[in-house]
């Protein structure tokens, strides 16, 4: 215990120094941490009654993280707060999540990014600092205007001897036992670098027979009954079988969709150890099996239409993001997975215990397949919604071939309307082209509002496209969000409102572009300020290719082979129109003369 003194004796020295501390809360080694946290606190108290030090519990919710983890963090929160009440100790817990925008299932099923692995995470792996580090900092950040002041310590569980590259990361930020380094998180230290993991065992172990006191002594023995599951049985180090191997108890458990390892073995082996607790996660397994299996199935899984509208007005043409269709499937698994979760729950008389797709999640969804185009029909995942949780219906995740695909590039020259063979990586087309397509009649406007928009809406006046144009009225904010309370409402009740006036029969010619003007003027979605122009030269791309995907003169074919790729261009040959266009902008630029 002489190494348990030793952290609370550092921490209690550093409450009395008015330090406001956060203590990361996620596993076996940050509840050690907790503890020594929690302790150094009331002993700084009985020392030092006004000291004005303060503790932060927090736990950072990726969204899809091992549920039965997650969930047993969540009573160790309500046991702090307990245990605070008790003492009259300054403990606050608190349970941090990406921003909307930013969460996983969010990303993957709304905007179509790719399922990170080493492969398609080109920065490595920034959704450690997209789903964990940014709130972090983000929290971190409030903390230190809420108390103006500098001194905002995070402390976390890390410790040299769990692996190699845990220990050169420490070493990389200078983190010590007992002296504060300066990171990109602010001030940090690593109270239990030292430690072994006989320590972190040894001391849970002491939490669990009330040898200690702790605000977890009553939830002890669970974390060794989890980890035991998560290790194919029970922890040898905890029952002093194998003291001398550090990788004893090693099991890992994180985010239930991370594809950086080739399978979550401590999930796999908590489900098989205890089906009766743990089975309710086999779904988990298999929705991460088919994303890996069918990563790399291009012609399954990718869209052949970027995202982004480059140089004004060109598209890349090419193997891109997750094809609308591929997001319409995961999102039918997604929310399978949560209605029989909650019919589950109903029959045990008990709580669901997780809900992978809530109202603002599922609305923030829509926003993204609404801007990006190529829907039937207006509100199509609100609709796969209402499919599952109101009619329904329930989609099976299917067998898929775990024979990993390689990377590869589109065979343009299989289509026999492009000239030349062979595989290339992209093509282009312009927007423009495309909108040559149809007849004058046929406008793709954006957010410009039409008259009789304009009749009805008392809009707002925005410059866009360089002049200034009427737009349906929206709401700014400091960052783009969407509002749960409005977002329940217009899933549940403004959707079948919207259903019986006929917008979404698309015999009636109504764009499913049209959803998003209305997320806005309801004040569903609210813009981050400034975004309103790129989002007008975005839908003005969803409305082109919603019509391309209506008109049936095109044909019955996909409106990639019959349309886009006829009309693209190779990439030598975009390059030539662009740097052309650059030097006749140069040219045509006012010059500059200066006089001596």
């Amino acid at each position: 215990m002489d190494k348990v003194s030793k952290t609370i004796n550092t921490l209690s020295k550093l409450f009395k120094e008015n330090y406001i501390i956060i203590s990361g809360l996620s596993g076996k080694d940050s509840i050690c941490v907790a503890h020594c946290a929690v302790e150094a606190l009331k002993k700084a108290r009985e020392e030092e009654p006004n000291c004005l030090g303060e503790l932060y519990i927090s736990t950072t919710d990726t969204t899809i993280e091992n549920i039965e983890v997650h969930n047993y963090i969540l009573k160790l929160h309500k046991a702090a707060d307990e245990y605070a009440a008790e003492y009259n100790l300054p403990i606050h817990t608190v349970s941090l999540k990406p921003k909307l925008f930013s969460r996983p299932l969010v990303e993957y099923i709304g905007r179509g990014k790719l399922l990170r692995t080493m492969v398609t995470a080109s920065k490595g792996r920034d959704c450690a600092v997209d789903w964990k580090v940014t709130p972090c900092k983000d929290y971190i950040k409030s903390l230190k205007e809420k108390y103006q002041t500098e001194k905002i310590l995070s402390i976390s569980g890390t410790r040299e001897s769990e692996s190699v590259a845990r220990a050169i990361n420490i070493q990389k930020r200078q983190e010590s036992i007992d002296i504060i380094a300066k990171t990109d998180m602010g001030l940090t230290l690593a109270p239990i670098k030292d430690w072994e993991l006989n320590d972190v065992w040894g001391l849970i172990g002491k939490m669990e027979n009330d040898e200690v006191e702790s605000f977890a002594n009553d939830h002890a023995g669970e974390m060794i009954k989890i980890y035991g599951a998560g290790n194919g049985g029970t922890c040898d180090i905890y029952f002093g079988n194998n003291k001398s191997n550090d990788k004893a108890c090693g099991s890992r458990f994180g985010c239930y969709l991370c594809s950086f390892s080739q399978s979550d073995r401590s999930l796999e082996n908590q489900i098989k150890i205890s089906p009766e607790r743990y089975g309710y996660m086999k779904p988990f397994v298999a929705l991460r099996k088919f994303m890996n299996d069918t990563l790399f199935d291009n012609e399954r899984s990718r869209s052949i239409l970027g995202r982004d509208i480059k140089n004004g007005s060109w598209i890349k043409v090419g193997y891109n993001q997750y094809s609308l269709e591929y997001r319409k499937e995961l999102l039918r698994y997604v929310l399978t997975i949560d209605a029989i979760e909650n019919k589950e729950a109903q029959e045990k008389g008990i709580a669901p215990r997780f809900q992978l797709i809530d109202y603002d999640e599922l609305i923030a969804i829509q926003y993204h397949w609404s801007r990006e185009g190529g829907e039937l029909k207006p509100a199509e995942a609100i609709a796969i919604f209402h499919e599952v949780h109101t009619y329904g219906k329930r989609y099976e995740i299917p067998e898929t071939s775990s024979t990993p695909f390689e990377p590869k590039e589109l065979d343009f020259g299989r289509l026999n309307f492009i000239s030349g063979s062979g595989k290339v990586k992209y093509r282009y087309v312009d927007i423009n082209t495309l909108e040559g397509l149809f007849s004058s009649e046929h406008t793709f406007n954006g957010f410009v509002a039409d008259k009789s928009e304009q009749r009805v809406f008392q809009c707002h006046k925005v410059m866009l496209d360089g002049k200034m144009n009427h737009v349906i009225p929206f709401k700014e904010g400091k960052a783009s969000a969407v509002n749960y309370e409005l977002a329940e409402q217009y899933v549940l009740e403004t959707y079948f409102d919207l259903e019986a006036d006929g917008m979404f029969d698309r015999e009636n010619q109504v764009c499913p572009s049209v959803i998003l003007k209305d997320l806005l003027y309801n004040e569903v979605i609210t813009l981050r300020k400034g975004m309103m122009n790129q989002l007008h030269q975005n839908m003005k791309r969803a409305q082109l290719f919603n019509a391309i995907t209506a008109n049936k003169h095109f044909g019955s074919s996909s409106i990639v082979d019959s349309v886009v790729l006829a009309n693209s261009i190779v990439e030598a040959e975009y390059d030539a129109i662009i740097t052309a266009k650059n030097d006749k902008e140069f040219k045509d630029a006012p010059q500059m003369c200066m006089g001596f």
